[in-house]
């Protein structure tokens, strides 16, 4: 983790600060110690490395680490789980946030949930760029996801009082961090217009708080964040996605880099539906296979 060289004890409790907020939480005073907590999935151990190297730089000792077994709705899934005992743990923490819990608990109402200190990142507004953008970056590598998307949509024109009709298939990028409360949903997206990133909200009425996080649409600003660093450790994608499981995250970004820069590839124009269906497929298994294989060439995707 060469990137957590020479930062300040601050700047390092603001990126475990931030671990917190996603997969992490933070029981108080428990048997005279507080707890830091870290929940993964199974393919997910880079993000509890990353935890023990800000244990080791903050307080010089390794959380204990193990694989467990959770019952219930989660099927006998496998995670990773890590976990600090620590006596003063909790004083720089909550000196930047004045909580940790992230949603409303099982028994609990969303109204009574809301009606509690709720988690805040507004010391990263402050922070100098750099710790920005780690910030970002690590809560990528946690709650986020880069992906391609081959559309086809029927596009219909008026050139010289004549009607012409197309079919565009067309590459687009979906960029988003996954988070539910309201407060860091509106804080994210400050971070990221801090960065120069223009960050828009994301609605879901299945959540609790009608937020499912925020997103970046345009190729521009995906180029940015990748130019930010893109993830910060070799966290691999989940099962959720059912095309790159297991491929990193880094090798994601690195694969759009490449689409992104042969734009002559994102593009394609068909008079008869029938043949912008076919192009359409065979560019998803195109990409696919880029993707996969990260060092393939790009402008192949033209190739007949």
């Amino acid at each position: 983790m060469n990137e957590l060289d020479g930062l300040s004890r601050t700047e390092l409790n603001k990126l475990l600060a931030v671990l917190l907020l996603t997969d992490g939480s933070v029981l108080k005073k428990e048997y005279g110690y507080h707890t830091f907590r870290l929940l993964t999935s199974e393919n997910s151990k880079p993000l509890h490395l990353i935890f023990r190297e800000l244990c080791l730089k903050l307080y010089n000792k390794p959380p204990s680490f193990r694989r467990v077994i959770r019952t219930g709705n989660y099927k006998k899934q496998p995670f990773l789980f890590s976990e600090l005992f620590y006596s003063r743990a909790w004083e720089e923490m909550k000196n930047l946030s004045p909580a940790f819990k992230t949603s409303p608990r099982y028994n609990q109402t969303t109204r009574e949930y809301l009606q509690e200190p709720q988690p805040d990142i507004s010391f990263l507004l402050n922070s100098s760029k750099k710790i920005r953008g780690l910030a970002l970056r690590l809560w990528f590598d946690f709650d986020g996801s880069l992906s391609p998307a081959v559309s086809l949509k029927r596009k219909v024109e008026n050139k010289n009082g004549r009607t012409y009709e197309y079919y565009q298939v067309q590459i687009s990028f979906s960029w988003q961090i996954s988070e539910t409360n309201p407060i860091l949903v509106k804080q994210l997206i400050k971070l990221c217009n801090s960065l120069g990133l223009d960050a828009k909200l994301k609605k879901d009425k299945r959540k609790w708080s009608g937020f499912d996080g925020i997103t970046l649409s345009s190729k521009n600003n995906i180029l940015k964040f990748i130019n930010l660093g893109g993830p910060l450790t070799n966290v691999s994608i989940t099962k959720n996605s059912k095309n790159f499981y297991g491929i990193t995250k880094k090798n994601m970004c690195l694969s759009v880099l490449n689409l992104i820069k042969h734009k002559y590839s994102l593009s394609a124009h068909f008079i008869k539906r029938d043949d912008a269906e076919k192009y359409r497929e065979d560019l998803k298994k195109r990409i696919i296979n880029l993707i996969l294989k990260p060092h393939s060439v790009a402008a192949k995707l033209t190739d007949g």
